[in-house]
């Protein structure tokens, strides 16, 4: 695990050759002012069969980011801050260790933690 992986940062992470981020669930923040989206990060390093090449999930690199709304209070335009990101190993790190992939997948478990973990928006 590289140290890139477990901090929670500016932007997306930097994925390694032969990694994909897919978009899946999302929420917006009760006050409207954020976004929260799931990505699950997939690898084709599994050897595939005669239907073509096998994806494997990589829960660790998989990552909730956050962005600011498109619109601010009153439907005004809000000035784009830059997305975080926070990864599941990282997740696991400040949450702990007893944190399962599915807890951390789950948009019921998550609306609750990641405001806290991912400060800075309104």
């Amino acid at each position: 695990m590289t140290r890139q992986m477990i901090q929670s940062g500016l932007s997306e992470p930097t994925l390694p050759p032969g990694y994909e981020a897919q978009p899946g669930e999302s929420f917006l923040d009760p006050p409207g002012h954020a976004t929260y989206e799931l990505f699950r990060v997939y690898t084709d390093e599994a050897a595939g069969d005669a239907r073509g090449p096998v994806t494997r999930l990589d829960e660790s690199w998989s990552y909730w980011q956050v962005r600011e709304a498109e619109s601010g209070p009153s439907g005004q335009a809000a000035t784009p801050a830059s997305p975080r990101w926070l990864s599941f190993a990282e997740a696991r790190v400040r949450l702990g260790a007893r944190l399962r992939f599915d807890q951390f997948a789950t948009v019921a478990v998550m609306r609750r933690s990641l405001p806290a973990l991912l400060p800075g928006y309104p």
